[in-house]
């Protein structure tokens, strides 16, 4: 449904605008093993300048990377699907 988007990351939040991020860093050393939980808000706002709309399609694919995290947003049209094209078996 269309929402208006907050610049403003609010960890722990529950608004439109803060996507929470959780990872784990898991780094071997010979035998000994540690481990370490990350988290990282990143602003939907970055991501998608415009609110959201209706009839649009969100997708963000994620990366990650030894070094980064980067994101791929991407908006597309929502192609509507009606009850005549659903197969149920």
């Amino acid at each position: 449904l269309p929402q208006a988007l907050s610049a403003v990351v609010t960890p722990g939040a529950d608004v439109a605008g803060s996507i929470e991020v959780v990872y784990t860093i898991k780094t071997t050393e010979g035998k000994a093993v540690s481990t370490e939980t990350v988290t990282r808000y990143i602003s939907a706002k970055s991501m998608f300048p415009e609110d959201l709309k209706i009839n649009k399609k969100y997708t963000c694919t994620l990366t990650f990377s030894l070094d980064e995290i980067t994101w791929d947003p991407a908006v597309q049209n929502w192609d509507p699907v009606t009850a005549a094209d659903i197969t149920i078996k």
